[in-house]
């Protein structure tokens, strides 16, 4: 079974893992990225999309990215928020 996924921090060390380990298995990727220059070369102009600048948001549930995909990887970093 083909699935179509979204991975955010695609270009990060366990992101690229990820995007590599669903390609290997025929899946269709969709990688969220904030740097484009960061994207190997081998992953081809159809897998990467540029995260817009200061969206945050975009690994968040219900967000626009995830519609018609039947997963998301979110392999970015979790941030603790500081309380006043």
């Amino acid at each position: 079974m083909t699935v179509t996924v979204t991975v955010f921090g695609a270009t990060g060390g366990v992101g690229s893992q990820v995007v590599d380990q669903l390609r290997s298995r025929g899946h269709t990727v969709t990688a969220y990225v904030r740097n484009p220059s960061k994207v190997p070369s081998t992953w081809g102009e159809d897998v990467t999309k540029p995260v817009p600048e200061g969206d945050r948001a975009a690994a968040g549930r219900g967000h626009p990215q995830h519609r018609g995909r039947d997963a998301a990887a979110r392999c970015t970093p979790l941030r603790r928020q500081r309380h006043p």
